[in-house]
């Protein structure tokens, strides 16, 4: 029996025919990024590649963490080139696509999500969805999303996270929610590396004017988070002076 999933794959199609984006949709993979890195490891990327998967036996997150990945989310990865992309810019990719993921959510089903640094999205201080962006050559980077949508069990499994929905969705809704965060992603994806949007998505960050901690590989910075800067990095101050965080993770906030 094929693992593709034909018809959510010819709807999917339908939806981006006018783009140069090429898709496919399955019924179960270890992972999504894992399988475009697969797909490109041999050659390079001469259009945007997407991937999805109804279910992930493998799906991981930030630190190769398992990330629970069963039939009621949505997993998907998107290969683009992005001109200009380098490590000391890559904060801004990842912030971009949590407020583009915030928009996109807010425009197809009316709900406003908070992000938590670095691009975690949440409703209601839980954890709805985590963004993994890999770089698999200098300019060519995989976008990897996991969002609940409506998994019933999904509290129970993980008590820090939740669906951003409180029934399955219509299955046009689903098509149409993935089509245009494909596009949309896709369009913007240079202009995030300009930080125009960081305004914007400062007001949804849940854990600015909080206490937090930070860590950083062995380190952890503990303080108050002021501020993003220009370019996506938190600002902690701590009792020894204001702390730039490049990259890392928040273990522990102060909700509102």
């Amino acid at each position: 029996m094929s693992n593709i999933s034909m018809i959510k794959q010819e709807k999917l199609r339908a939806l981006l025919k006018y783009t140069d984006i090429e898709s496919h949709w399955f019924k179960q993979v270890s992972s999504t990024n894992q399988l475009l890195k697969q797909h490109l490891a041999n050659t390079s990327l001469t259009a945007p590649q997407l991937i999805l998967s109804d279910q992930q036996t493998s799906g991981y997150g930030t630190h190769k963490r398992h990330f629970i990945s069963g039939l009621g989310g949505m997993y998907f990865s998107l290969a683009v080139n992005i001109a200009g992309l380098k490590t000391s810019n890559i904060g801004l990719l990842t912030t971009g696509i949590a407020w583009q993921l915030h928009q996109v959510i807010q425009q197809i089903f009316q709900i406003d999500t908070q992000i938590k640094w670095v691009n975690d999205l949440l409703l209601n201080n839980k954890k709805i969805a985590g963004i993994l962006v890999e770089t698999i050559a200098p300019t060519t980077a995989i976008i990897g999303i996991g969002l609940n949508l409506y998994q019933p069990h999904i509290d129970k499994q993980l008590t820090t996270s939740t669906n951003l929905l409180s029934e399955n969705p219509a299955a046009t809704s689903i098509y149409n929610f993935i089509a245009q965060l494909a596009i949309q992603l896709e369009q913007e994806k240079d202009n995030y590396l300009q930080g125009a949007f960081l305004t914007q998505y400062k007001k949804h960050l849940v854990t600015l004017g909080q206490q937090v901690v930070v860590q950083i590989g062995d380190q952890q910075i503990r303080g108050t988070a002021v501020d993003v800067d220009a370019k996506g990095h938190l600002l902690v101050k701590t009792a020894h002076g204001i702390k730039t965080c490049t990259a890392g993770e928040i273990k522990k906030y102060l909700t509102k």
